[in-house]
């Protein structure tokens, strides 16, 4: 018994809607609980944080690897990349949300306008 109690502790120590409250009597696992208005505006503030992310991460790989033969010669790329990332993926630079709003995404609706006036063009 005392065996599935310290596993259920451990489970409820890792998983984050689970919190431990510590009293001067003791200490108390409680529930965490967060309305699900607020989980849905956290998780989709959060994951587009994280898609702006991943998308301009590989915007960097691939001018990486287009421009592998000029970075080689440059010696503080190894440096850059590294505060790049942080910048970019750190919510208190907002960096990412930063470069999509102002480069990124004018380009892909320029693209789109493009093939659109193209299409109605043709029609």
């Amino acid at each position: 018994m005392e065996a599935c109690r310290y596993i259920i502790n451990e489970l409820k120590a890792s998983v984050p809607i689970w919190k431990k409250e510590v009293y001067d009597d003791g200490e108390v696992w409680k529930e965490n609980r967060m309305p699900l208005l607020e989980q849905l505006k956290k998780s989709a503030v959060d994951d587009q944080q994280w898609l702006t992310y991943w998308v301009l991460y590989s915007f960097i790989t691939l001018f990486e690897l287009i421009f592998a033969p000029v970075l080689k010669w440059l010696p503080f790329w190894s440096y850059a990349k590294p505060f790049l990332n942080c910048w970019l993926v750190l919510p208190w630079f907002n960096g990412g949300a930063h470069v999509y709003e102002h480069f990124v995404r004018p380009m892909i609706v320029n693209q789109q306008l493009c093939v659109l006036l193209v299409y109605s063009n043709e029609g």
